[in-house]
């Protein structure tokens, strides 16, 4: 369709202007370096943190617009600790908590889908902490994150798994959208919880059929 059109020329323009800069101020430093001041040097790494966003940004579109590749199936135990180890780095001030278990193998697109929603939920989290529940229903695993906050505000209109809806400056306003487009491709859902056993305001269901290594497609 034409967003996703308009999706592919944005990414390629991201990703060579990204690229672009990036030579550039490799070349300045290599040529010129002796030259500059060191107060100016200083602002190089930044330019370069500034390209690695260009080319998150563009890495995110594809994420939602793409079909996602080929994954190898893995237990939702193995996926849920892996996410939750590449987490801890990332938030290092965040207290993360994973409680119930299941070791029924899903699509690895999971991984990308639940990394979002925990990430949402560290950046959200009014007092620094998050927690995954995992389970099994029936033929489908399930997570549910919570940041134990109050959710989207409600006095802004707007769907928070509507693709760029934000209220956080410098956000994208995919995560969500992501995990939602990934979940729905792998046959699930993701959507706000409509009950939540320790009581949190604001948590989200994501689930994906179990993984059937005796289907064609792994999918029951």
């Amino acid at each position: 369709n034409n967003l996703q059109c308009m999706s592919q020329i944005l990414r390629h323009r991201l990703r060579g202007i990204s690229a672009g800069i990036r030579g550039a101020l490799g070349l300045i430093e290599e040529e010129a370096a002796s030259t500059l001041p060191p107060g100016l040097l200083e602002y190089f790494p930044l330019m370069i943190r500034e390209c690695d966003a260009l080319q998150e940004v563009a890495n995110r579109l594809s994420l939602f617009f793409d079909q996602p590749p080929p994954a190898e199936p893995i237990s939702a135990d193995a996926l849920t600790q892996r996410v939750l180890n590449g987490i801890a780095g990332r938030f290092p001030t965040v207290e993360l908590r994973a409680t119930g278990a299941c070791e029924l193998s899903v699509t690895g697109w999971m991984e990308l889908a639940l990394r979002e929603l925990l990430v949402n939920a560290c950046e959200a989290s009014p007092n620094r902490s998050a927690q995954v529940h995992l389970r099994r229903d029936q033929d489908q695993v399930v997570w549910t994150v919570s940041d134990f906050g109050s959710g989207p505000d409600k006095t802004r209109p707007g769907d928070p798994f509507a693709p760029f809806y934000t209220t956080r400056p410098r956000q994208l306003g995919l995560g969500l959208p992501i995990a939602r487009r990934l979940s729905e491709r792998a046959g699930g859902h993701c959507a706000a919880s409509t009950a939540w056993p320790t009581g949190a305001a604001w948590s989200i269901d994501l689930s994906c059929p179990v993984f059937d290594l005796s289907c064609p497609n792994g999918m029951r």
